[in-house]
């Protein structure tokens, strides 16, 4: 007699049977040999008798496994391991990736301006848009590309002045 865990599991095989694999997504929403698989990041697929040899799996787990036949856990992303570059630019993208920021330093790349003079030439209402803008300026402020100085004016610093100089660069590019 086969449990509801396991149930689920063979009939998911089957559908897999073709493919002869399933996603780690897949395995670890299953929760099945999930813990397993995450002793090592470092490789991109393993056949589950390979974790078993590997790591002392439980008997149930490698009969049951067994059972199921060859399973691949696929890692697309596995080898790529300390190899994913520009992790520390990734708040800088995100500050970017919205066209009213970019207006905004385009605005402060000629004068330094208040809150209300920003959103007024922005075409925003205070009372309308206060809050969404109010979000779009905190990015900016959080990445350092504007800051607001003793006069409650707010200004573009050299690094948002550099990376305005980059857009610029890149949009006769595409």
């Amino acid at each position: 007699m086969t449990s509801t865990h396991e149930s689920l599991l063979l009939r998911e095989q089957k559908k897999y049977s073709k493919k002869g694999w399933m996603t780690l997504r897949e395995v670890n929403y299953k929760g099945y040999i999930f813990d397993l698989v995450a002793l090592n990041p470092e490789t991109r697929e393993l056949h589950i008798i390979e974790i078993d040899l590997a790591h002392e799996t439980p008997k149930d787990k490698i009969d049951f496994a067994r059972k199921l036949g060859t399973l691949k856990i696929f890692r697309p992303y596995a080898n790529l391991g300390n190899k994913i570059k520009y992790k520390s630019i990734q708040p800088l993208l995100n500050a970017l990736a919205n066209p009213i920021r970019i207006s905004i330093l385009e605005i402060l790349s000629n004068e330094s301006l208040r809150y209300s003079q920003i959103l007024t030439n922005l075409g925003f209402k205070p009372s309308k848009d206060g809050g969404r803008f109010g979000y779009h300026l905190r990015l900016l402020l959080n990445n350092r590309l504007i800051v607001e100085n003793r006069n409650k004016k707010y200004e573009i610093t050299e690094k948002g002045l550099k990376i305005l100089e980059i857009l610029r660069k890149l949009e006769k590019i595409v």
